[in-house]
């Protein structure tokens, strides 16, 4: 009876310590080394990507340096080497919309600013837009609906005032005060403050309507600038509409959110950059393939893109390791085990075939975190992964 015990014990050990594992598979035939310090360590991607049109780059958390320097370098070398012209990071449509349109006149830090969430304000992203602003083929645009929206206001404001359309007072009060309705709601519970939004809706949507109506008024801009001024619009109607549910992770918030960054995404994919090669920044659970773990009933912006763009698009998930739990995990215990810091995993059927746990259902919530209450398997979600060893908090500006 007391062998029994001791074995048991030092069964429950090694299960404890990842030292003792039923699943072991060693993917180094099959992952690619990223070296950050090696342009042509991601010469790989030409024959993963294929023709793909579209490339999604996915992170399990926004506050990662490891995950916007190998972002940036796969970036970089897309534009280089694979004709790639478009970024759009997860941040407001209208206000890269603006930046972008401008981005010759303004510093890479105004842009960085003004344009995209500060969780992405660090030094690594930094130079990535100088980068960008440097190269005058490539366009920066947006694909959120929500975010503080100054140079966007500032810039329609302007545009109203020069056409001597009459609501353009009226519009700076409304956009700036909706901005001040959002930081309220970001900030701060409290239901009397989504009750005073709500109580403003009707009269919010109707505004926005009147200033959709206004546009064919501008003379001083062209039947797409029209179009796009438009769709900006339309989101700032969508973020009263989001606003108006408590929580800012209520599921209705969630759904709206991740529907109406979709329909951006169609927008930009299909009209404003129409056949031009593409780069999606953004968070895993916002590009991933299912829904929304977290939220029910939630399809992710990936889904809803991919049901009619799934033979142009390749979306590769970020991983690395969260916290110490991450570590006890099957999958994390054999990455961690394969020969480079850094890597690319491809996911195909004869790769998944080969290694079974790559698409054991719920693998991605034991092991690699950032999938709440996950039911499917990294094959369903992504096209690739990337994984890096070590994690880096970074701090942003």
């Amino acid at each position: 009876m007391n062998k029994l015990r001791i074995t048991l014990i030092l069964i429950f050990i090694f299960n404890s310590l990842g030292l003792w594992s039923q699943n072991k598979e060693n993917y180094n035939d099959v992952i690619s080394q990223i070296d950050l310090d090696n342009k042509e360590s991601l010469d790989f991607l030409h024959n993963q990507l294929g023709d793909k049109r579209i490339v999604f780059l996915g992170e399990v958390n926004h506050i990662t340096t490891e995950f916007n320097k190998i972002k940036g370098a796969i970036i970089k070398h897309l534009i280089e080497k694979e004709n790639f012209d478009v970024v759009l990071f997860e941040s407001p449509f209208y206000t890269l919309y603006v930046a972008n349109k401008n981005k010759e006149f303004i510093t890479a830090d105004s842009i960085m600013k003004s344009s995209i969430f500060r969780v992405w304000h660090t030094q690594e992203n930094l130079e990535l837009i100088e980068y960008i602003k440097n190269n005058k083929k490539v366009d920066l645009m947006g694909i959120d609906m929500h975010g503080r929206s100054k140079i966007f206001t500032n810039y329609l404001y302007d545009l109203l005032l020069k056409n001597k359309i009459d609501i353009a007072d009226q519009f700076k009060v409304n956009d700036s005060l909706l901005t001040y309705y959002e930081y309220k709601y970001a900030s701060a519970n409290g239901l009397h403050r989504i009750k005073e939004i709500y109580k403003t809706k009707e009269k919010y949507t109707q505004f926005y309507q009147t200033l959709i109506n206004n546009l064919n008024k501008l003379s001083s801009i062209d039947s797409l600038e029209k179009v796009i001024l438009k769709r900006c619009i339309q989101n700032r109607i969508s973020l009263v509409d989001m606003l108006c549910y408590s929580g800012v992770t209520s599921n209705k918030t969630q759904q709206i959110r991740e529907s109406f960054m979709a329909d951006n995404l169609v927008f930009l994919t299909d009209t404003l950059f129409k056949n031009r090669k593409i780069i999606v920044w953004a968070h895993n659970e916002h590009i991933q393939k299912g829904n929304r773990q977290k939220y029910k009933n939630c399809s992710s912006m990936g889904n809803r893109f991919n049901k009619n763009h799934d033979s142009i698009s390749y979306y590769i998930g970020l991983f690395a390791p969260l916290n110490k739990k991450n570590t006890k995990g099957e999958l994390y215990y054999n990455f961690n085990n394969c020969k480079y810091p850094m890597f690319y995993l491809p996911l195909t059927d004869k790769v998944c075939d080969k290694y079974p746990l790559l698409k054991n259902k719920g693998s991605l919530e034991k092991y690699l975190g950032g999938l709440i209450k996950n039911k499917r398997n990294l094959s369903e979600e992504y096209n690739a992964i990337i994984f890096s060893k070590t994690r880096t908090n970074n701090f942003h500006n």
